[in-house]
This record gives C-alpha cells, structure tokens and sequence, in this order.
C-alpha cells in the first residue's frame, strides 16, 4: 500500500512531457484524507487540480468512504464499483518526490520506514471521481493511488508498492480512450534500476510532523 508521500521538485519530466508549470510547495508528510495536487486531461490539454485523497464514488451517500479507498488494488481495479468507472474514464497522475514504505522486521521489532524516490521525480497512477454531497450540495473532487507489486528488487522493503508511470508514458496514461490492456502494460512494476531507496526516521509516522529532515537518510544499522 502507499499511504505516506512527500511533495517536493524537480517536476521536470511532467512539465517537459505534459506542458505544465509546477509551483507546488514542498511537503514530506502527506497522508490519506488531505488535499493534494493531480493532474488530469482537460479541455485541450492538461491541468493541475486540488483533490481529496480518498476517493468516493459518486454514488457515496457520505464522504467518510474515502477512509478506505486511497488505494486501489491493480488487481480488481476494473471490476471493484468504487474504482472501475475512474479507470475507465478519469485517470490522473499525482506528482510525488517520493514515498515511504515500512519494512517489516519480524515479530517484536518496530517496523522501519524507507523513503523510495527517483532523482528526476515520479508521479504515481491515480484515480479522480467528483462527488456531489446530498445533503448540502457541495461538489468535492477526491482521488486514489493504484498499488500492486514490487519490483522484484524491492520485495525486501514491502511486496506492494505505488504504481508509477514511467515519464515517458504520461500522456498515454491520461488518454480518455487508452484500451484498458495497454493500461494494465502500463501499471507493471515499476523497475528497481531507476529508483533509489534508504532508510529514514520513524518520525515521518506521526503526520504532524513535516519537513526535509524526514527524507534524510538514516544511518545503517550496526
């Protein structure tokens, strides 16, 4: 699962690819339930937008069902109700400098938390639905990040990871009529050779916490 990301630049490879001009500030502590940047088609190109992370469906009677759906599995993403609509047809991509894992240890042993990134940025496979609350009418626009399986490479930090788009596939990924084998080809491990990944602080579990000081790398054990 992915559900801990820091914001931070360069966003050079979805400026260049995409158009776009990224001013977003950094952030190293971003968690379910906050609002956060996407990017999805729009219009005649493409646009930046705010999005609750936690996606409910448009058919969602309370907004509370957002708790359970910042992921969505690759594996069910096109059957599960909640999600297969926005695969279909609203697929985003959410600008990342990174992401946080927790390897387990074995039993008894705290769980030590890893930051994985790639040096020219990533931007993970989303999902965006716009919700209209029934009761008071507000229209909140929320989104979800796809996980499946690590690259072989990685199993030893966490078996399941957040789907990355490889840059050079961005425009696909966001293509309205894009088949939904091509995007499945699409949401494959992502390979270990183009991240890098080290050991950080467990304060990034306590999301009060936020600044650069959660990336840094700890030191190795002893």
């Amino acid at each position: 699962m992915c559900g801990r990301y820091a914001i931070f630049p360069p966003f050079a490879g979805l400026e260049r690819r995409l158009g776009l001009g990224l001013d977003l500030p950094p952030r190293y502590n971003v968690a379910p339930g906050q609002t956060v940047p996407i990017v999805r088609a729009g219009g005649d190109g493409y646009a930046l937008a705010d999005a609750h992370w936690g996606l409910i469906p448009f058919w969602a009677r309370e907004r509370k069902i957002g708790y359970s759906t910042f992921n969505a599995r690759v594996e069910t993403v096109a059957e599960k109700p909640a999600f297969r609509g926005a695969f279909r047809h609203r697929r985003c991509l959410i600008p990342a400098g990174g992401f946080y894992e927790w390897q387990d240890l074995g039993a008894g042993r705290r769980k030590q938390p890893w930051f994985i990134a790639d040096a020219g940025g990533l931007a993970f496979a989303g999902l965006w639905e716009r919700w209209r609350d029934p009761d008071s009418g507000e229209t909140v626009d929320s989104c979800s990040i796809l996980v499946g399986p690590a690259d072989p490479a990685l199993l030893p930090i966490h078996a399941r990871l957040a789907c990355i788009v490889p840059p050079e596939h961005y425009r696909d990924w966001l293509a309205p009529d894009a088949p939904p084998p091509f995007l499945f080809a699409l949401l494959a491990p992502y390979p270990a050779a183009r991240l890098r990944a080290w050991r950080v602080s467990a304060a990034v579990g306590n999301v009060r916490n936020d600044g650069p000081e959660l990336v840094a790398p700890r030191p190795e054990p002893h």
